[in-house]
This record gives C-alpha cells, structure tokens and sequence, in this order.
C-alpha cells in the first residue's frame, strides 16, 4: 500500500468515527428528558427517584 492509500483510509475512519461519536451524543442528549408514559397515578415518585425529577417550567 502506498502512503497515500493509508492515509486515505485513516482520514475516512476518523470522519466516520467523529460523525458516529456526534450522532451517538445527540441521540443521547435528546433522549435524556424523555419520560415513559405512566398509567398509574402513584407511580411519580418512582419516576423521580429514576428519571429525577422535571425541571420547573418557566411562566410565558
């Protein structure tokens, strides 16, 4: 292989690896304020002490 093969190699592993690390922390950021639907009306402590608790809404 010549140099400029590896060197093409390489630099399409670090984009794809650079695009993969960016995809993952997005997906887990915007995942992170997810709460699973709830049918039982006691179950909010249980969701707070999991998930904590939801952020105070701020007034319009």
């Amino acid at each position: 292989m010549t140099w400029l093969t590896i060197a093409k190699v390489a630099l399409v592993g670090f984009l794809v690896m650079g695009s993969g690390l960016l995809l993952f922390t997005f997906v887990r950021k915007a995942r992170r304020g997810v709460r699973p639907p709830t049918s039982d009306p006691n179950a909010s402590s249980y969701l707070n002490a999991v998930f904590g608790g939801a952020p105070p809404t701020p007034l319009p």
